[in-house]
């Protein structure tokens, strides 16, 4: 049996996979070869490909994890079509402690709107802040082109993190955020340009 008739999914994957990158005559042919993406010289033998990718799942459909990279089987998987929809050059990553997703997916796992992280992310929040529940009575402030929570700023300074609330309250806002405790009880300053703001529930 040809290897058409016994893998049809997953040779109209393969075939297609070339279709796109090989065919000047393809429609979409300038978004694939036309900026560079390739197919691992392996995957040019239908075997190895069939090898490396294993059966595909019933209503899944091959897709490269990094879009801008090429066909291999170091970046691609078998999808499914929500899978697909949501790993497109259009879609905004946000990576919070190792874990990159999609707004959207953020959107589900947080209950924040997608409007309201993306209105964050637009504002210059770090990824991190973009995320804060719009329940969560944290305080956050962005300094020096970073959003970080208070814990993370008295983190860095050394400095208990009520007494940078207070900080807050009291200095002026590069003062609070610039100056960590020294062991003798002295205070230096970090040197950190000034932009301070808090983010709400």
């Amino acid at each position: 049996m040809s290897p058409k008739k016994k893998y049809p999914r997953e040779y109209r994957a393969w075939r297609d996979m070339h279709t796109r990158c090989n065919n000047p005559n393809f429609i979409g042919y300038a978004m694939y070869m036309g900026r560079g993406i390739t197919i691992d010289p392996r995957w040019e033998n239908f075997e190895f490909f069939i090898a490396d990718m294993r059966l595909c799942p019933k209503g899944y459909w091959l897709d490269r994890s990094d879009n801008n990279l090429g066909y291999g089987p170091n970046n691609c998987r078998w999808a499914s079509p929500k899978e697909q929809a949501r790993n497109t050059r259009r879609n905004v990553f946000l990576t919070v402690n190792g874990e990159r997703l999609t707004v959207a997916e953020w959107s589900e796992r947080t209950g924040i709107s997608k409007y309201t992280i993306y209105t964050r992310q637009k504002a210059g929040f770090s990824d991190d802040a973009c995320l804060v529940s719009p329940g969560d009575r944290k305080h956050y402030a962005t300094f020096g082109g970073e959003t970080l929570p208070l814990i993370e700023w008295s983190n860095r300074l050394g400095v208990n993190v009520d007494t940078i609330r207070i900080r807050l309250k009291r200095w002026p806002l590069e003062k609070a955020l610039t100056t960590s405790k020294l062991h003798n009880g002295g205070r230096r300053p970090l040197g950190m340009s000034q932009h301070c703001e808090s983010l709400g529930s």
